[in-house]
């Protein structure tokens, strides 16, 4: 649990540590998820893979709860990775084994980048009281024009103005996708990635963050993303998506 924190905060050589510590304690399935999941993301990505791959194999734990975190963890590695399929089966696997609610969300954000927002709505159809789950469901109405997109924005803006009012910013990253790509509001947007990136710093936190510097044609957030991708050599495709849009955008010429 305190290498999981320490990974969302972008801390990874102690969340390393951390799962270096439970390596002797715990099941070898356990301790190369928390491994694997950290050096995914600090420039071994297809190793990092390969390995939890090969220990859920041969793994004998039973609990649907670790199945499922190895799963997810192999499927978004598999899909920063750009192996699509591979992806797609890992992630259909974890909810087969727990269906909870981060894997939900990871498993529509990928069915959005893969154009199958058909898919999401059927997913998420039943999810909507959980306002990360809402959010995709109203990405995926938007990319499919649906009549019940507007409903949908309202339902939104209220529950984020009411989290406001609590003081809750737990939702920040999906206040600012929200402000984005529903609001039209790419400065709002810019200011909530940025304070998100203060306290999570996750891959898809980095990418919000990316999205909204270069929709506001903001060349110092695009850098800041781009010294974090150098610095921990992170791979994900979809950032690197962004990132050749970048280059473009911030050319010598500029």
């Amino acid at each position: 649990m305190r290498a999981t924190i320490l990974l969302v905060q972008g801390v990874f050589d102690q969340a390393l540590e951390e799962c270096r510590t439970v390596e002797v304690r715990t099941e070898e399935l356990i301790a190369t998820t928390c491994l694997a999941n950290v050096k995914s993301a600090t420039g071994e990505l297809r190793e990092s893979y390969a390995q939890l791959r090969s220990v859920l194999r041969r793994s004998s734990v039973n609990e649907p709860v670790v199945q499922s975190w190895a799963l997810t963890s192999l499927a978004e590695m598999a899909a920063r990775a750009g192996m699509v399929p591979e992806a797609d089966a890992h992630f259909r696997a974890a909810l087969a084994s727990d269906a909870d609610d981060y894997v939900l969300g990871a498993y529509a954000d990928f069915l959005l980048d893969n154009g199958r927002p058909r898919d999401v709505v059927a997913l998420l159809r039943e999810k909507t009281s959980v306002d990360p789950l809402l959010l995709r469901y109203a990405l995926a109405l938007q990319l499919l024009n649906s009549n019940e997109l507007g409903a949908r924005i309202e339902q939104l803006s209220e529950r984020f103005a009411t989290s406001r009012l609590r003081s809750d910013r737990v939702h920040l990253r999906e206040e600012a996708r929200f402000s984005l790509h529903l609001l039209n509001a790419p400065r709002e947007a810019l200011q909530l990635a940025k304070e998100n990136w203060q306290v999570q710093r996750e891959p898809t936190d980095l990418r919000i963050l990316a999205e909204a510097a270069l929709a506001t044609a903001d060349p110092t957030a695009v850098t800041a993303v781009t010294g974090w991708l150098k610095h921990w050599r992170l791979e994900d495709v979809q950032l690197s998506r962004l990132l050749t849009a970048a280059a473009i955008q911030y050319s010598p010429e500029d």
